[in-house]
């Protein structure tokens, strides 16, 4: 025997009220960096030479200096960015590196959208800020001097240097007068 089946019908203010939700909930997810449906593919590359970036988000990879590597659309977030350059001596290779530490700058949120090609800077060319911090008064000032070794997108890197295994030791400095005199020399240490 057949038997009829109802089904009621949503009115069309429901189905309009709950479209224009779901299409401003997309829209704000778009605005935070995450895809609503299909997304699609983009590429990620890095210039300079020598650069190893590990990334985070909608895909964890690890992306080199001269890779072009297709990625989901989306916001992803570097967690580490290594620059290594080598050293010819004597014949033998040396590998020099430096590793970021504290703020990763632009680095923090990399956006790459469906079929674009997402180009990041990263480390060389280096600026080397000096940060000074004055405590005290009178006989007791002390003046701190903080080196900071900032990369192409703001990203702080760690003072060890590394030639090989070894640490490179640390940089020597001078204070001078306005004349150009010296005031103080000897060697940064950290901490």
């Amino acid at each position: 025997m057949y038997q009829a089946t109802t089904y009621p019908i949503r009115p069309l203010a429901v189905l309009v009220r709950s479209s224009v939700l779901a299409a401003v909930a997309c829209l704000l997810l778009v605005f935070l960096g995450v895809s609503c449906g299909g997304g699609g593919d983009g590429t990620i590359e890095v210039a300079g030479s020598g650069v190893t970036i590990q990334l985070s988000g909608p895909r964890t990879l690890t992306v080199r200096s001269g890779d072009k590597v297709t990625v989901p659309a989306g916001t992803y977030k570097a967690t580490q960015v290594q620059v290594a350059g080598n050293e010819n001596a004597g014949g033998q290779s040396i590998v020099w590196t430096i590793r970021n530490k504290g703020s990763l700058g632009e680095l923090e949120k990399i956006k790459v959208r469906s079929g674009k090609t997402t180009t990041i800077q990263a480390g060389p060319p280096f600026t080397v800020r000096a940060k000074t911090v004055i405590t005290g008064s009178g006989p007791q000032q002390v003046v701190g001097v903080d080196m900071q070794i900032v990369g192409a997108s703001g990203e702080l890197y760690d003072h060890e240097v590394r030639r090989g295994s070894s640490v490179v030791a640390s940089p020597k400095c001078r204070v001078v007068d306005g004349r150009g005199g010296v005031v103080a020399q000897g060697t940064l240490s950290y901490g």
